[in-house]
């Protein structure tokens, strides 16, 4: 080679490729979790004995996840870094501190320095778990941005809270004993005596307060009084702890006035199989992801034989189905449908968490049941003012749950009311069954045996009245 010849090659940039030695596979973090589980039951013989493993997983529907999270996930990541720079919230994470104007304006002057200070402290993450309510069948599997930068599966490993994304569950143990999703609670501020014996006073997410609210408006909107208050009026805190332990949870829920609010943490695996118990009929399902493992010789080794338990009555079920179909459909979970075009029937709930530093949905259809969580490795981090679950984890999880759909070309699918169920048009001024004459009414569900027999003694039909009446003041409102 000529000196000349060196000389032009010299000055080419050079390109760095990362290597993709071990995501080399459509579902790294799904692949790596079979693995886990394989090797701790055949060791070596993994390796060595030539067997061949069947999962669950649909490359289709993982390609759909894989989609959603880097159409959105990079443009929200941008915008969250952009905050971060112009609040000067990074100077702390240099070493030596940043301390003056002048060594920000220094740094903030190389544009590399700060790209790569923010992608090692200030990393977006995004897990992303789907099933198949009926089976337990995990058909998707995102557990972080990059594998091959990060091994940590947020699917399976990490404990988070869940902020709102836990509020059903506290609900279902009202309504399994028999409170309507008609009956109201006060909007009004509460104290709570929390774990450590501290007092906190929640608040709701606009600063709202209000009279009497019923439990469907209050899971629609996602009142954090509705929520603290009916724990302490309703039931006890420790029913709702076990109805967690029966829906599948192994994490430490404790049993306080503020346990419906999400404080103790989950695992987002167990949080799908939970949603899906509402998709299911009340059937929980465990999780599976190895459907079948054969040796050499094609003798099969063992063959998936999911558990499964009923949690909590087909009725039950079916009328929370109902109230979180109203999240989805005009509540915090709206955007599904008029953003995001998102029209199958299915229920859902958004999920925030204190400062914004976890966000959540998780909803399903009778078909699919999906959880999304958004947020930082570093719980310290905030997301950033105003990050909900409504505009960070759902952006996800809708453009997710319509190609899924559409790309495995299922039929669509309503949920089926059970025989125990039935549904009636309710005056809105007297919460009794509507008469033709009554101007607001809308639909309620209640269970057959518990549904009320009074018809509206306010708004009377002219030929049937005899006199005004005022609304019975008898109707508890706690």
């Amino acid at each position: 080679m000529t000196y000349a010849e060196y000389d032009s090659l010299r000055k080419i940039e050079l390109k760095v490729v990362d290597r993709n030695t071990e995501a080399g596979t459509i579902a790294p973090y799904f692949c790596e979790y079979v693995r886990k589980k394989l090797y701790n039951k055949y060791g070596l013989r993994l390796y060595t004995d030539g067997l061949s493993i069947y999962t669950t997983l649909d490359t289709r529907v993982q390609a759909c996840a894989d989609s959603a999270i880097k159409s959105f996930i990079p443009v929200l990541e941008k915008q969250i870094w952009g905050k971060i720079v112009k609040k000067k919230k990074f100077t702390d994470w240099v070493d030596p501190p940043l301390e003056t104007d002048e060594q920000i304006a220094e740094f903030l002057s190389d544009s590399a320095k700060v790209d790569s200070l923010l992608k090692a402290r200030a990393t977006l993450q995004c897990a992303l778990v789907s099933v198949d309510p009926s089976n337990g069948d995990i058909i998707a599997m995102v557990g972080g941005r990059d594998f091959n930068k990060s091994k940590y599966n947020r699917v399976t490993q990490m404990k988070r809270q869940p902020g709102s994304n836990f509020k059903p569950f506290a609900y279902t143990v009202a309504i399994d004993n028999g409170w309507p999703p008609m009956t109201q609670l006060l909007n009004q501020p509460i104290v709570i005596t929390m774990v450590d014996g501290t007092q906190w006073r929640p608040r709701n997410y606009d600063e709202s307060t209000g009279g009497p609210t019923t439990l469907r408006e209050g899971l629609r909107r996602s009142l954090n009084l509705i929520a603290a208050r009916l724990v302490q009026k309703l039931i006890p805190p420790e029913k709702v702890v076990a109805m967690a332990k029966r829906f599948g949870f192994t994490t430490t829920i404790h049993p306080f006035d503020g346990v419906a609010l999400g404080q103790d943490v989950v695992i987002p695996l167990e949080l799908v199989a939970a949603y899906s118990v509402f998709a299911n009929k009340g059937i929980r399902v465990e999780p599976t992801a190895i459907l079948r493992v054969e040796d050499k010789y094609g003798n099969v080794l063992e063959k998936a034989a999911p558990r499964r338990r009923e949690v909590i009555s087909e009725e039950t079920a079916y009328i929370m189905t109902d109230m979180l179909e109203t999240v989805i459909n005009k509540g915090t979970g709206a955007a599904a449908r008029w953003k995001y075009h998102f029209y199958r029937p299915a229920g859902g709930k958004t999920g925030t968490t204190n400062d914004y530093r976890n966000t959540w949905f998780s909803g399903f259809t009778p078909q699919i049941a999906t959880t999304v969580w958004v947020g930082f490795d570093d719980e310290r981090l905030s997301i950033g003012d105003k990050r909900t679950g409504a505009n960070t984890a759902l952006p996800v999880w809708a453009p997710f749950m319509r190609m899924a759909h559409d790309t495995l070309n299922l039929p669509l699918k309503d949920f089926k009311q059970p025989q125990g169920v039935v549904r009636l048009k309710i005056c809105a001024e007297s919460k009794k069954i509507a008469t033709p004459s009554c101007p607001k009414v809308w639909d309620e569900v209640f269970f057959r045996n518990l549904a009320p027999a009074d018809t509206c003694d306010i708004h009377v039909a002219p030929n049937m009245r005899t006199r005004h009446k005022k609304p019975d003041k008898k109707r508890r409102v706690f």
